[in-house]
């Protein structure tokens, strides 16, 4: 895992991301991610 690696934002879509982590694309929440402050 790579953790605290900036991924490619390949699209968003309202509060769904799909970015791009060592070369798996994954779906991430926004909503989850703004909670991280």
């Amino acid at each position: 895992m790579c953790i605290g690696v900036p991924g490619q934002i390949h699209s968003i879509d309202g509060n769904q991301a799909k970015v791009e982590v060592c070369g798996i694309l994954r779906d991430v929440d926004l909503t989850l991610v703004g909670q991280h402050r």
